[in-house]
């Protein structure tokens, strides 16, 4: 069988509407506002297999964080191709291209330049701060010249300013955390709630308005760990009856960003520590993102850089964009056969977990 991992957009999104269909899924299809880079319409698509009124849940999610939707497209076109037995009474729903504009453009980020997990808080109080992440930070992150002398500048400033704090662990815990500040900058979580936060609230609200049991939801991320691995960071905080359904469902492959050993960070704004709040009174969620790891960190970090360069001062008609879309796809999906192989091994693992838990509900 080919691959059903596919770096393009629409390719990626023609493999998954087949599938679906070939499973009698009911699809909605919720359109983007914008295009992609090949002037392709986007779409955000709800395939629900089950029965409306379904007491429990399976949700897979994929491109919340655009590019990586070449891996969670990939794992659910293979999960519809699998004919997956579900439990009685549960519906199944994939999200598929939560952030099509990000996915379509080989971009983390929404259309606005938004970090999706970091825009799902209450815009209408104080916006979470971060003081470490100011604008000399944001500036060296992205500095002005790519290329030229101000990159390696820019590359000397942020190593001085992780040393003065402790190490380079400073930087790694500063930025990822998020910001409200600098929308030209990596992390920014926005000044209000995107296309992307509002139609993917809606579809959950709407496809799970019967379920009063256990909903299970799993959301594909990739870029942190070590190559081929797998980690299901949790949702919800440690001592929440959320992390301890969780724990419950996954025993040991479940881990919160503030345990030892996690991959992850803490942050503000998550889709998953929201998501409970689409589900109807009485319904109980589990869930986690199920990350898998690529390139190193300062990789990742790297690719992430660049891609915000080019979006705030490069020119897409320039040789150099093509390479810096390529060098984001390789951080966050690597197209080796072991690789591929690994991430669909470990997801059909927490999947697995999933459903036993939603049969036992």
């Amino acid at each position: 069988m080919s691959s059903p991992f596919l770096p393009d957009y629409a390719e990626a999104r023609a493999r998954f509407l087949d599938r679906a269909q070939a499973a009698n899924a009911a699809i909605a299809s919720h359109q983007h506002p914008l295009r992609g880079p090949k002037g392709e319409k986007l779409f955000m698509d709800a395939a629900v297999i089950g029965p409306a009124d379904a007491r429990n849940a399976l949700v897979l999610l994929s491109a919340t964080h655009g590019v990586e939707g070449i891996c969670g497209s990939g794992i659910q076109s293979q999960f519809l191709a699998d004919r997956v037995a579900l439990p009685p009474d549960t519906l199944l729903l994939l999200v598929h291209a939560v952030n099509p504009h990000g996915f379509a453009w080989s971009r983390r980020v929404t259309e606005d330049g938004v970090d999706l997990n970091r825009n799902f808080i209450d815009f209408t109080r104080p916006l979470p701060e971060n003081p470490d992440y100011d604008r000399a930070v944001a500036d060296a992150l992205v500095p002005p010249d790519w290329f030229g002398e101000a990159k390696g500048q820019a590359d000397t400033w942020l190593l001085n300013w992780a040393m003065e704090r402790g190490g380079i662990q400073a930087l790694a815990t500063a930025v990822p955390r998020g910001q409200y500040v600098h929308p030209f900058a990596p992390f920014f979580g926005g000044h209000g709630a995107g296309w992307s936060n509002r139609t993917v609230r809606q579809v959950l609200k709407e496809t799970l308005a019967g379920c009063s049991g256990l909903v299970a939801m799993i959301d594909y991320h990739t870029g942190l760990g070590e190559n081929g691995t797998g980690q299901l960071i949790g949702a919800g905080r440690a001592g929440s009856s959320l992390a301890m359904l969780g724990r419950q469902a996954w025993g040991e492959a479940f881990v919160l960003p503030s345990d030892a050993g996690t991959v992850s960070y803490e942050m503000t704004g998550a889709l998953l520590d929201a998501a409970a709040d689409s589900l109807p009174a009485g319904a109980r969620m589990i869930g986690g993102a199920h990350e898998f790891g690529t390139l190193s960190g300062p990789e990742v970090l790297e690719a992430l850089r660049a891609d915000h360069w080019l979006h705030t001062h490069g020119d897409f008609a320039a040789d150099y964009a093509a390479g810096i879309k390529h060098q984001m796809r390789t951080a966050f999906f690597d197209d080796s056969a072991a690789w591929r192989d690994s991430i669909l091994e470990r997801a059909r693992a927490i999947q697995a977990q999933a459903i036993t838990a939603l049969r036992n509900a």
